[in-house]
């Protein structure tokens, strides 16, 4: 993808989009019949992908190349009209998956295979 955008050398503004991109691959190849979306408002606010795993249970799930550079607002706003499911912060490493909180938001930190169906 960055060859192909003529992206050469990257600039440290570029990891964002293709981590984000990478993220959308593991889903597509490991959930293969999920359908994933995203959530915007009419403001601009988004979370990067959201999977639908019951009728009212949605995932929210994150794609940070740096995990400081998350701060769960949209998140927080997709919950109130979507309360019920798991919220994920997905950052590239090869640590253990763990549960924090972000301004009261429950979120669990982890690589892609960290996520859960």
């Amino acid at each position: 993808m960055s060859f192909t955008r003529g992206w050469d050398p990257l600039r440290p503004g570029d990891f964002g989009a293709l981590w984000e991109h990478l993220v959308l691959e593991h889903l597509q190849a490991h959930f293969p019949d999920t359908p994933v979306s995203y959530w915007r408002d009419r403001l601009g606010r988004e979370v990067d992908f959201v999977i639908a795993r019951h009728r009212d249970d949605v995932d929210a799930i994150e794609c940070k190349w740096d995990q400081s550079a998350f701060d769960g607002s949209a998140t927080t706003l997709f919950r109130k009209d979507h309360p019920k499911g798991r919220n994920y912060l997905v950052t590239p490493g090869d640590e253990m998956p763990f549960d924090t909180r972000y301004r009261g938001l429950a979120v669990r930190v982890c690589s892609p295979a960290g996520l859960r169906r």
